[in-house]
């Protein structure tokens, strides 16, 4: 399957769900047009958009959906008898939807891939940035023994960097129209920047509620 195909794809729209490249999402739909869209890009070898639907819409942005999300490859699909199914997505690429050519029986649209970027001035900058990382990332996990983390070849850097990135944005337990600020994010060490400050916060919490002590009713535990 081509990834860089961007004309007629088929999404969908989802409240509380954003995509990212590079991870994986699980989806139990029980809409029948969800069904049949999925029956047919799996049949067609097309990635499907997952795209978050908003709580808000504007005189500058009337769709009901962010026009920027995430298109994925159908790793495993399971449908049922009745119209619900359960999907398997990895995600390819982020995507912007420049035109919908079709509304039923689901949603086509032209796209236009968008690109990460990663910009660092010395490898000794991007260890620093990746060593942050993986501290942060251990904090949550109580463990004596910390792993090493390799810095990859130069040429790797932007695959090694968004896949760390996006996957510790697609597990944090944020709020989704925040997740989505994330993924509007082109540069990468920027989305890391947004995704810290969320992680320092969610530590800081767990540090508070750490201290809290058990309530001596078991029945309020």
């Amino acid at each position: 399957m081509s990834t860089h195909r961007t004309t007629n794809l088929p999404f969908l729209a989802l409240p509380e769900t954003v995509f990212f490249p590079h991870t994986f999402v699980d989806l139990e739909l029980t809409l029948p047009h969800h069904k049949e869209l999925f029956r047919s890009a799996q049949s067609q070898g097309l990635p499907v958009g997952v795209f978050l639907a908003k709580r808000l819409v504007t005189e500058d942005e009337p769709e009901a959906y962010a026009r920027l999300g995430s298109f994925g490859r159908i790793i495993e699909l399971t449908t049922s008898a009745s119209t619900s199914c359960n999907v398997t997505l990895h995600g390819l690429y982020r995507a912007r939807i420049k035109r919908v050519t079709r509304l039923r029986p689901y949603p086509l649209a032209n796209i236009t891939l968008l690109t990460d970027h990663l910009h660092v001035a010395s490898p000794q900058q991007f260890h620093k940035i990746l060593d942050d990382l993986v501290a942060l990332v251990q904090r949550f996990k109580l463990v004596e023994e910390r792993p090493v983390v390799t810095l990859p070849k130069p040429e790797k850097w932007r695959e090694f960097f968004s896949v760390l990135v996006n996957a510790v944005a697609a597990f944090l337990p944020a709020d989704a129209h925040r997740k989505q600020e994330w993924l509007n994010q082109d540069d990468l060490i920027e989305r890391y920047e947004l995704i810290r400050q969320e992680m320092v916060r969610l530590w800081k919490l767990n540090q508070v509620l750490s201290q809290v002590p058990p309530a001596e009713d078991p029945n309020l535990n």
